[in-house]
């Protein structure tokens, strides 16, 4: 397969505008996208993946409230066997 799928979601009241999004392991998506409040949207994190095998990695997500000049990051880990 060519990558990992994160779906992102915003439960805040404001637009957060998505700086980058990485991936232990994958290429890091520079492409900036906001996310207005309550909304989601959709990211393809290149990979080179093998269907069978066991995934793990650490993902990081850097952002900026709109109007704001202050990068924040969010973190979490993702535990997956790759399928096709």
């Amino acid at each position: 397969t060519n990558g990992v799928t994160l779906e992102l979601q915003n439960n805040g009241g404001e637009t957060l505008e998505i700086q980058s999004v990485a991936v232990t392991n994958c290429v890091t998506d520079s492409t900036k996208v906001n996310i207005t409040a309550s909304s989601k949207d959709t990211k393809l994190i290149a990979c080179a993946l093998t269907v069978g095998d066991n995934f793990k990695g650490d993902i990081t997500i850097t952002y900026k409230k709109a109007g704001s000049t202050v990068d924040l990051s969010s973190t979490g880990s993702i535990t997956e066997k790759v399928t096709a």
